[in-house]
């Protein structure tokens, strides 16, 4: 009985991982991130500001962490198609290379993106709480960090 519920658990499992992937994911899917997203700081001029633009086979983004009204990290960001699926990829002002994160899933407004030869994050998370809130989770499989942005009008 136990060799069945463990049968049963893993087809769950695999089904459940497959099924979450489009059968042909295309960077559409994610419209729903594009746009202009801020998450305050501790203090005052302190804020992480996170900009998509729409999709058109390719999305741009970009990052950047400001503290006391000076930047002091930035990211080159986007997510775009190749032959064996879709990617994010991401250059930090503080990284000599880019880093390429291939989806692995896609579920209504969650996308997952994993590269699980880097050290860290190894998971790259979005989701869209509501339509003025995405959610962003950097991790690996011991730690992370999360950010909670809030849509505003792209020209602030």
């Amino acid at each position: 009985m136990k060799i069945m519920f463990v049968l049963f658990a893993l087809v769950l499992l695999v089904y459940g991982s497959v099924a979450n992937v489009p059968d042909d994911p295309k960077v559409e899917n994610l419209s729903w991130m594009a746009g202009c997203w801020v998450q305050k700081g501790r203090g005052p001029g302190s804020f992480t500001a996170e900009n998509w633009t729409k999709p058109m086979g390719l999305m741009l983004g970009t990052n950047r962490s400001v503290k006391d009204s000076k930047v002091r990290s930035y990211e080159y960001l986007r997510i775009e198609s190749r032959a064996d699926g879709v990617y994010y990829v991401a250059k930090p002002s503080s990284a000599a290379s880019e880093t390429s994160f291939k989806l692995k899933t896609l579920k209504d407004k969650k996308v997952v993106f994993e590269n699980l030869e880097h050290d860290f994050p190894k998971r790259i998370i979005y989701s869209l709480a509501s339509e003025k809130n995405l959610q962003a989770r950097a991790e690996d499989d011991s730690k992370g960090f999360n950010l909670s942005f809030f849509r505003v009008d792209c020209d602030d």
